[in-house]
């Protein structure tokens, strides 16, 4: 039997483990901060198919300089299974199209292809509603030499994110959380840590099936030289989705 407590001792290891990473990756070589302002429109569904199973479909349009220019497109699909109403599996294929931006950009724009795996598990402390969401992605990055030519780059990444909504009335809730992204095995660069994203903000039940937040995220990343530090400040509208697949289309 899955228990929750154990997801959320798990995570709370996680956390501290990546939490002493970041201490070890402060290398004495002199970091580079650079901030930016980015807008992030996102649509994710999450829609029951038959009985446990169902297709999850999300796409982001990332746009960079207050929205003046593309940061990047983002569109990710899986097929999901439902273990019980707080538990969920997935696994599925994403699609990224890189833009450069900022002071310090990649040498030009990228794609990628990914892999990833993913458990969700919810559950209520009342008033708060807890999600802990456990990630492995799989990536082949677009890696470009010198003289234009590009090969793919495999390499693999963990993520952990934890949010919490608190209710603040029949529709409003309050919602905020954090997401961890960690390196392991090969090809990562410098440092096995990648970002983290703390964000926090509103949101509103449209009706059973669909939500609305608007909220704000601080996304620091540390880029694969090890030099540079990108502290991005985001505002992220998003729209979820769990109506039945069916029902889209009618």
């Amino acid at each position: 039997m899955i228990s929750l407590r154990n997801f959320n001792t798990l995570g709370s290891l996680i956390l501290l483990a990546a939490m002493a990473q970041v201490c070890r990756a402060q290398a004495p070589l002199q970091r580079i901060r650079d901030a930016n302002a980015h807008q992030w429109w996102i649509y994710i569904g999450d829609h029951p198919i038959r009985g446990p199973w169902g297709f999850y479909t999300e796409a982001q349009v990332r746009r960079a300089d207050f929205g003046t220019q593309w940061q990047q497109l983002l569109l990710r699909e899986a097929v999901t299974y439902r273990f019980s109403p707080g538990v969920q599996v997935a696994g599925g294929y994403g699609s990224i199209r890189s833009a450069r931006y900022g002071d310090f950009p990649s040498a030009q724009p990228a794609f990628e292809h990914r892999a990833w795996e993913q458990l969700t598990v919810r559950n209520d402390v009342k008033p708060l509603e807890l999600e802990h969401r456990y990630r492995v992605e799989q990536r082949w990055l677009q890696n470009f030499n010198a003289s234009g030519d590009y090969s793919w780059r495999y390499q693999n990444r963990f993520r952990y994110q934890f949010k919490a909504n608190l209710p603040v009335g029949p529709r409003w809730y309050l919602t905020g959380g954090d997401e961890l992204f960690i390196h392991f095995g090969g090809n990562h660069g410098a440092s096995l840590f990648d970002q983290n994203r703390a964000f926090a903000g509103m949101g509103y039940k449209v009706s059973a099936r669909n939500r609305l937040e608007v909220t704000y995220m601080n996304q620091f990343i540390v880029q694969r030289n090890g030099r540079v530090e990108e502290s991005n400040h985001t505002m992220r509208l998003q729209w979820s989705s769990t109506t039945p697949l069916k029902q889209l289309f009618r």
